[in-house]
């Protein structure tokens, strides 16, 4: 009988599968590994611990997430406005996944953290700022501008017309104004 080689792809692409279904709060390493069909030995192999395997999940998502921005973008200036459009319609996409890494309660505290980490660095490079410290008036704005982009994914899906992109913009336009002016210009 041929034996399975469980990768490092194969196993973070079955606990994202996983997480999707089933969602954070009950991931462990038993309950991977019955899905997966495997003990869990292949998962301690691959990965120190079961926050780190999450971990690297969330850390995938947001860098193929920047990856995906930059290649449409090419040669032209990022902005806010468009990266909202972007990222709603990216996670129209992918809704159940998106559901997880926002919208529900993990079961541990350090896979929400990796997820504000992670949006806060892309943050950062969004709006051109290279600081190594946090600063308050950019958390700030960072905290503002993720709740913008979950509760315009969520309104989004929310509409019959999944198309109402141009509709979005026009509602979106006033509050990321508001917060480059307010919050980013206050750190440079």
């Amino acid at each position: 009988m041929r034996r399975v080689v469980y990768t490092r792809r194969m196993i973070l692409s079955q606990t994202k599968r996983y997480i999707i279904q089933n969602g954070f709060r009950n991931v462990t390493a038993r309950n991977l590994a019955a899905y997966m069909e495997m003990s869990t030995q292949p998962l301690y192999k691959q990965f120190d611990s079961i926050q780190g395997l999450q971990q690297e999940l969330v850390e995938e998502y947001f860098h193929k997430l920047a990856q995906e921005y930059a290649s449409q973008k090419c040669d032209q200036e990022t902005s806010l406005p468009d990266f909202v459009e972007f990222f709603v319609a990216r996670s129209q996409k992918e809704y159940p996944w998106f559901t997880q890494l926002f919208l529900t309660k993990k079961r541990d505290d350090s896979v929400a953290e990796c997820v504000n980490q992670c949006s806060y660095e892309l943050f950062k490079s969004l709006c051109n700022i290279e600081e190594k410290e946090d600063n308050p008036n950019l958390k700030e704005a960072h905290d503002a501008f993720l709740a913008l982009l979950i509760g315009a994914t969520v309104w989004q899906k929310q509409q019959k017309n999944h198309h109402a992109s141009a509709e979005l913009g026009t509602l979106l336009q006033p509050q990321l104004n508001q917060l480059v002016t307010v919050n980013v210009e206050k750190i440079h």
